[in-house]
């Protein structure tokens, strides 16, 4: 188990300080917490991000694809690891606050 966390975490995604704080040597609560949190983060805060910048659905999505393999290849995704997955509650509420201040203030066509 512990080659498997190294080579995802350490090897793929990065993270230099694997086998250590604050990582608990679960795997499970590891790969949760490290890997799959984060993810969604990214996921969300780029969608929110590609959503007032470009209206177009198809241009959207490829800046959001190019925008998370930018994060991840270079190395960024230890800090959104680090920020995300402890903090999962408190990133759900900042990100509300900023999908409310957005949709709220949204300018309209008409």
């Amino acid at each position: 188990m512990a080659d498997i966390g190294y080579t995802l975490f350490v090897q793929l995604l990065g993270m230099t300080q694997y086998p250590g704080s604050p990582f608990t040597g679960d795997i499970f609560r590891d790969l949760v917490l490290f890997l799959i949190v984060p993810h969604i983060f990214i996921i969300m805060v780029l969608y929110m991000m590609t959503g007032r910048v470009i209206p177009d659905r198809k241009m959207r999505i490829m800046l959001g694809v190019g925008a998370y393999l930018f994060i991840i290849a270079s190395g960024f995704y230890a800090a959104f690891a680090l920020l995300a997955g402890p903090y999962f509650i408190f990133l759900i509420f900042i990100l509300g606050i900023l999908g409310y201040f957005a949709g709220h203030f949204k300018t309209h066509d008409r």
